[in-house]
């Protein structure tokens, strides 16, 4: 069975390989812009956001955000990406520390990955609701949806859901689950009520997906 993935998967690549990909000193360029960005972004929203608030925020040259990313549109698209790939790690791990537990059940595999990716959503929950809000450059949003739809053949595959009579709609019903607890999550303070909130989606998933 392939690792159980609550989030899309469509790359390899995470975070880190992008970052490794820079010498030491670019690297640092680039975190500063993309931790400006994430709270710029996050107070103003994409379209409200400016270059110049980069700039001020990260001090970083307005030219040095120019070299290491092309615009707003790109360090909105890679600080996208950073978020994309760590939710997905966690979920990864979260699969992973299940079967080395000794579990094998298809469905509670896959819940502990959507507790990891939920529990990840809560933590980041600013960059959460940030790109749940549909804001940003036309391009990303495109690759977004790509990404969602990568992610319901994912939840087929591993909720071995093909055979079912209406195996394509459990997948896109537990998609759906794991978005809206995602988007609620992000109007939470409470780690209490956060986990709470988490168990009502799971047990959710758990009843529309039982054998």
């Amino acid at each position: 069975m392939n690792s159980t993935r609550p989030a899309p998967s469509d790359a390899p690549v995470t975070g880190a390989d992008v970052e490794q990909r820079y010498s030491p000193r670019a690297q640092s360029t680039r975190r500063a812009v993309l931790d400006a960005a994430g709270a710029v972004f996050a107070e103003k929203g994409y379209e409200a956001s400016s270059i110049a608030e980069l700039v001020e925020r990260s001090g970083i040259s307005v030219g040095s955000i120019y070299h290491h990313f092309g615009g707003k549109a790109e360090v909105f698209g890679a600080l996208y990406d950073e978020f994309y790939h760590r939710q997905r790690r966690r979920t990864e791990e979260g699969s992973a520390r299940a079967r080395e537990a000794g579990e094998t059940d298809t469905l509670a595999i896959y819940l502990a990955g959507a507790r990891a990716y939920l529990d990840g959503c809560w933590r980041d929950r600013e960059q959460t609701r940030l790109f749940h809000a549909m804001e940003g450059p036309p391009g990303l949003w495109r690759a977004r949806q790509e990404r969602v739809t990568a992610w319901v053949r994912t939840n087929i595959d591993e909720l071995d859901s093909a055979s079912l009579p209406h195996g394509d709609s459990l997948a896109h019903a537990v998609t759906a689950v794991v978005l809206a607890c995602a988007i609620e999550l992000t109007e939470v303070d409470s780690p209490t009520a956060a986990e709470e909130l988490i168990e009502y989606f799971l047990g959710l998933i758990a009843r529309v997906a039982a054998p």
